[in-house]
C-alpha cells in the first residue's frame, strides 16, 4: 500500500513549559507527558495493537529495545490515571527529524492528546536543532493525514523507498501472504464456501446462494475507502479470505472469513482479522460486528480471542439445519 510522506518546518513554540506537561481532559483527568520506561513495555504494545500499528512487518518489541538504546529521550507516553494512553517515538539524525508510533487509545481520540504528544516531540527535536520533522502516512488513511494537516504538516513530492538491511531480517517467513483479491478470486471465496460448509456441517445450497450474494452486493456497491477483501495465498494456492463491509458510517461488518482446512493452525484466520481491525480503524470505524453460528466452534474462537464479545443468540432453521445465530461486536 502507498504511503504519503508528511513534513513541517519546525519554529520556537510560544510557551514552551517544562518538559513534563499535563493536559487536563476535564476538572479529574489529568494527562502526564512523559519518557517511556521498560516498564511500560506491555501497556504499550496493547494499546499498538488496538490501534492497529502492530504489523508481521515489524517487530515492535525490537523496535521498542532500539529506541530504549538510542534517543530513548524521544520516546514519550502519554498517562493517563496510571495508565497508557498514548505514545510517540521521535528521531534526529542531524539532519531531520522522523515520527513513528504515534497512537492514542481509541476511546480517548479527540480530546488532544494526539496533538500535545506531536507539541511534546516537536519541542524536544527543536532543542536538539532539527530543522525538518517527516513522517510516513499510508493514502488510504484519510484521517491521520488531515490530522498531520492540521498540525502543519505538508505533503513532499518524494516516493517512498525501504531495504530491511540483513541484521533485521526476520527470523522467519510466513508461509502464506495477504493480498487484494485479483480476477476469479472471488467466485473461489463462493466456491469453497459451498463445498466446505457442505461436507463438514452438510448445510445445503442455501448457504452457498447467500454467500454468492453478499460477495454480488460486494462488487456492486464496493466503496474502496471503507471497505475490503482479503486473500491469504500459500504460493499460487488460495487458503483463505474475509471481506470487511460498511454497516453504517461508525459501524463496519465482518464477512465471509474462511480457511481452507489444509491451511488451518498455521494463523491464517487470525491474520484475516488483524487486516480487519487495522483497516477498520484507519477508515474511522467505532466498532465491528459480525453474524455467525454457535456450532462453528472454531471461529468462535478466533472471534473471541480477538477481543470480540457476544451480544445476541437468535434460533433460526437455514441451510436445512436448526441453529442458533450469534452477533458478535467489537468496539474500536
Amino acid at each position: 500500500m502507498a504511503a504519503e510522506e508528511l513534513r513541517t518546518d519546525l519554529s520556537p513554540l510560544e510557551t514552551p513549559g517544562k518538559m513534563l506537561e499535563k493536559l487536563e481532559i476535564s476538572k479529574m483527568d489529568e494527562v502526564l507527558i512523559r519518557i517511556y520506561d521498560p516498564a511500560d513495555q506491555e501497556a504499550v504494545l496493547r494499546l499498538w495493537k488496538r490501534c492497529g500499528l502492530v504489523i508481521p512487518a515489524n517487530d515492535p518489541v525490537q523496535d521498542i529495545a532500539r529506541k530504549f538504546r538510542f534517543q530513548k529521550e524521544l520516546f514519550l507516553v502519554a498517562v493517563l490515571r496510571r495508565k497508557i494512553v498514548g505514545t510517540v517515538m521521535a528521531g534526529y539524525e542531524g539532519r531531520r527529524g522522523w515520527i513513528n508510533y504515534l497512537a492514542v487509545s481509541p476511546a480517548r481520540q479527540g480530546k488532544g492528546i494526539g496533538r500535545r504528544l506531536m507539541q511534546e516531540a516537536e519541542k524536544r527535536l527543536l532543542a536538539l536543532g532539527c530543522p525538518k520533522v517527516n513522517l510516513l502516512v499510508r493514502t488510504s488513511n484519510s484521517q491521520m493525514i488531515e490530522f498531520y494537516r492540521n498540525l502543519g504538516f505538508s505533503r513532499d513530492d518524494v516516493i517512498s523507498l525501504g531495504k530491511r538491511l540483513p541484521g533485521d531480517l526476520p527470523d522467519r517467513k510466513e508461509p502464506f501472504r495477504i493480498r487484494p483479491p485479483k480476477p476469479g478470486d472471488l467466485g473461489w471465496i463462493i466456491h469453497l464456501h459451498g463445498a466446505l460448509y457442505a461436507e463438514e456441517y452438510r448445510w445445503d445450497e442455501q448457504f452457498e446462494g447467500l454467500v454468492a450474494e453478499i460477495v454480488a452486493k460486494f462488487i456492486r456497491n464496493h466503496d474502496p475507502q471503507r471497505e475490503r477483501c482479503w486473500i491469504a495465498e500459500s504460493g499460487k494456492e488460495i487458503i483463505g479470505s474475509v471481506f470487511l463491509v460498511k454497516k453504517s458510517a461508525t459501524v463496519a461488518k465482518l464477512r465471509l472469513l474462511i480457511v481452507d482446512p489444509k491451511a488451518r493452525g498455521l494463523g491464517v484466520g487470525s491474520r484475516l482479522a488483524d487486516e480487519c481491525l487495522r483497516f477498520a480503524r484507519q477508515a474511522g470505524y467505532r466498532k465491528i460486528i459480525l453474524w455467525t453460528n454457535d456450532v462453528l466452534h472454531a471461529a468462535r474462537h478466533l472471534y473471541k480471542k480477538a477481543g470480540f464479545r457476544l451480544v445476541h443468540q437468535e434460533p433460526h432453521h437455514s441451510f436445512g439445519h436448526d441453529l442458533v445465530g450469534e452477533t458478535w461486536e467489537l468496539r474500536l
